[in-house]
């Protein structure tokens, strides 16, 4: 179901190891990738070097040149596009197969030889897409300081807009060719774009700062501080302040980035895009303080897709539970209790009662009733969403653990035996250990549990989770989390 896949709910029980207290956060829609680094398909190479050393017959290493001039026939520029593609994919297949040193050997030749090409004189577009293809790579490297001085190559993406430009208007027979580059000239910068969710990610928020403020600039001014464009690289901008704690600055930039994709009309207001910049911005009101702002913000998502799709349409049960969710930040557990049990009607009206996606409103559901202290009611609930998630996903799967997850706090607030709470513990360990890695926050979250009913249970197998769970502890105190 397209609603299972990305409206899945996440019970996080962080402040008491037998609780269902913690983070409530928003969902956000079912939404296709916008801007992502993608295999750019670019321009071209002629000529081969070797590098000097031992060859393996599967790692042929190619340099990618660039021809001299624009005036090459569309053979030369299919040939050019092609070898660079191959490049790209070379690269790919041998990170794929970790064979790492053979991926950078390649990397690092390529890039030798572009540096010799902009000493020489030859800084256009073709440079550009070979070096934003090397960054891909190094990207899957994870080199992610070396990818920023290869975007400083780059220098400005306007100078590439600027250098089609002037081949249009130079026009003679050459227009396709240049609209050509003009669209992959977008693609470099969709593909800033991703590298700076990335820098986000990966905890890096000067970086991601610094890359989507190249976008925001260039937009700005190709296409005038009032286009489309420009609102949504506000909001990406936004995002990275945000992670940066410039908390204030985030949330005004992102109202203002809100302001100017409505004003412009350039994406319909019933857009996956324009939903899922709204829920961002409801998210920031309330790290803000700002809940009732936000609030109104999720009100205007469910009217919005009530009226394109109808107040029944299934499309409606994020937004339900959105507002659902902001009440129940606000303690207002009963309001938010009718939104949920409404989501959980039209979705079994739509998708029928054994429909995975389905559990999303159910879970959501059961949380808010075991807020109410309607424990038995509250594990009715998760009970059902632990059976259907087993039947449709197996007893081993992630999202049945997080169910099981949700099932445990309701039941040992109920009173089950604590050696039967352990076990089932245990048993969503041992699945966050193989899905997620056995140094992961889940991991960490469930060892707490673990060992609170250890101690509370007296078991000598405590000492062994206690030293594990302290060393993860001090690695999660070096984080930084945003």
């Amino acid at each position: 179901s397209q609603f299972l896949a990305t409206n899945i709910i996440t019970v996080d029980t962080q402040t008491l190891p037998f609780s269902l207290q913690g983070s409530i956060k928003l969902y956000k829609v079912p939404l296709r990738v916008v801007y992502e680094p993608r295999n750019i398909r670019c321009f071209a190479t002629k000529s081969t070097a070797a590098l000097p050393g031992t060859q393996k017959e599967d790692d042929i290493f190619r340099t990618v040149s660039a021809p001299k001039n624009l005036s090459r026939s569309s053979n030369s520029m299919n040939e050019f596009e092609r070898e660079l593609q191959e490049f790209f994919l070379q690269v790919k297949t041998m990170l794929k197969k970790g064979n790492i040193d053979g991926a950078m050997n390649l990397l690092q030749a390529n890039y030798k030889a572009v540096k010799e090409q902009i000493a020489g004189g030859d800084n256009g577009m073709e440079q550009a897409a070979i070096l934003d293809v090397i960054a891909l790579g190094y990207m899957g490297v994870g080199d992610f300081e070396f990818v920023e001085c290869l975007l400083d190559m780059l220098n400005d993406p306007i100078v590439l807009y600027e250098q089609v430009d002037t081949r249009i208007l130079g026009g003679r027979g050459r227009y396709e060719e240049a609209m050509a580059m003009y669209e992959r000239s977008l693609e470099i910068l969709e593909g800033l774009f991703g590298l700076g969710n990335l820098f986000i990610r990966e905890g890096k928020a000067a970086d991601a700062e610094n890359c989507l403020y190249r976008i925001l600039r260039t937009y700005a001014k190709l296409y005038g501080d009032h286009d489309g464009r420009v609102g949504i690289a506000m909001c990406s901008l936004a995002n990275a302040k945000c992670a940066k704690g410039s908390l204030d600055e985030a949330v005004e930039l992102h109202r203002k980035g809100l302001q100017v994709i409505k004003d412009s009309k350039y994406i319909a207001m019933d857009d996956e895009v324009v939903e899922k910049i709204r829920i961002e911005l409801a998210d920031l009101y309330y790290i803000a303080g700002r809940e009732h702002e936000g609030r109104e913000l999720l009100k205007e998502c469910l009217l919005t897709t009530e009226k394109y799709n109808g107040n029944e349409h299934p499309s409606s049960v994020t937004h339900l539970l959105n507002l659902a969710t902001s009440y129940s930040r606000s303690k207002n557990f009963v309001e938010a209790e009718r939104l949920q049990r409404e989501g959980l009607r039209i979705m079994e009206m739509a998708m029928g009662s054994e429909d995975p996606s389905i559990t999303v409103p159910m879970l959501s559901l059961a949380v808010t009733l075991y807020h109410l202290k309607r424990d038995v009611e509250a594990e009715q609930f998760a009970l059902e969403a632990v059976r259907i998630h087993e039947r449709a996903f197996g007893n081993k799967s992630l999202i049945y653990a997080e169910a099981l997850d949700c099932l445990i706090s309701i039941q040992a607030r109920i009173g089950n035996d604590d050696a039967d709470v352990l076990a089932l513990l245990k048993r969503v360990l041992s699945i966050q250990e193989k899905e997620l890695g056995y140094e992961s926050e889940e991991v960490v979250t469930m060892l707490k549990k673990i060992v609170f009913y250890l101690e509370k249970m007296g078991k000598e197998e405590k000492l062994l989770l206690q030293r594990r769970l302290s060393m993860l502890r001090t690695k999660y105190k070096k984080k930084v989390h945003y």
